[in-house]
């Protein structure tokens, strides 16, 4: 009988038993490929500043549509396309600027492209986090556009917060750990 194995015989009972070993190498195993993968996206990418900011951006513009439902905002009040459209946009370019500033705030720390990447990321949360609260309760208002009442007033500060500024801040937390991982590979190499 191989080692490793149970002695019932059947259709279900002929498994392999793992070890801590073995599941401990399968997951560096699988860390390496992952690692290997992303980085070949990364290179794949060439992420520069501007393809990073056009990313999330882009990535803020499709999860405030989702978050808040143009058909809601646009078709059940009385304002014009322009300054719906305006608003959203005003909110998504803010998202991509402050990814960008805090990405050059943490690549002068010199850290490595994990810690990079969850700095990066609490770095945007906190700020978007303080201007959800500036925005909301306090009141302010980016004149032309409907930026507080689409997404900051009453209580919605809240769901932005939880529900828009934490996923662009996950993610650009991630590429900026994938492209800086990448980048570190290339110098390396």
């Amino acid at each position: 009988m191989a080692r490793g194995t149970t002695s019932e015989k059947g259709p279900h009972n002929n498994r392999v038993k793992l070890s801590r070993a073995g599941i401990v190498d399968a997951r560096s195993l699988l860390n390496r490929r992952v690692r290997r993968i992303l980085g070949a996206v990364a290179e794949a990418m060439r992420v520069t500043s501007i393809t990073f900011t056009m990313l999330v951006f882009a990535a803020a513009v499709g999860v405030l549509f989702v978050v808040y439902p143009w058909s809601i905002y646009y078709g059940c009040f009385d304002f014009s396309w322009w300054t719906t459209v305006s608003s959203y946009f005003v909110v998504a370019l803010g998202m991509g600027a402050l990814a960008v500033l805090s990405g050059r705030f943490c690549l002068r720390l010199g850290l490595s492209p994990v810690r990079a990447g969850i700095l990066r990321a609490a770095t945007m949360l906190t700020v978007e986090g303080a201007a959800a609260v500036v925005f909301g309760p306090m009141g302010l208002d980016v004149p032309g556009t409907r930026v507080r009442g689409i997404f900051f007033a009453e209580w919605k500060f809240v769901t932005f917060f939880f529900y828009a500024a934490a996923p662009v801040s996950m993610l650009a937390g991630l590429l900026c750990g994938m492209t800086r991982g990448a980048r570190d590979r290339r110098t390396t190499a």
